[in-house]
């Protein structure tokens, strides 16, 4: 077979419109399949999945506080993020 009957054999537009079809399946399928992954129509927009923090609780001392009363020794803050604190402590 030669390159050349193959490409006869299709008309000229479908081919592209196959390709265009296509990527307008992945353009509006993609988004969907990585919904749960990103925590639904919030994260589409971009708002912060992030609960908001009790004021008691952060003036009380916070998770550094809960971790020494539970008998951790050194706690201290790691990192915050997207609106994630992130701490350890040495036990």
């Amino acid at each position: 077979m030669s390159s050349s009957s193959d490409a006869a054999s299709l008309p000229a537009g479908r081919g592209w419109k196959f390709v265009i079809g296509v990527l307008i399946l992945l353009l509006i399928l993609l988004p969907l399949y990585l919904w749960p992954l990103r925590g639904g129509l919030g994260a589409l927009f971009g708002s912060s999945g992030a609960a908001p923090v009790d004021p008691h609780y952060k003036s009380s001392g916070g998770a550094v506080a809960a971790l020494e009363a539970e008998g951790f020794r050194a706690s201290r803050l790691l990192a915050e993020r997207d609106g994630l604190s992130f701490f350890e402590g040495v036990r």
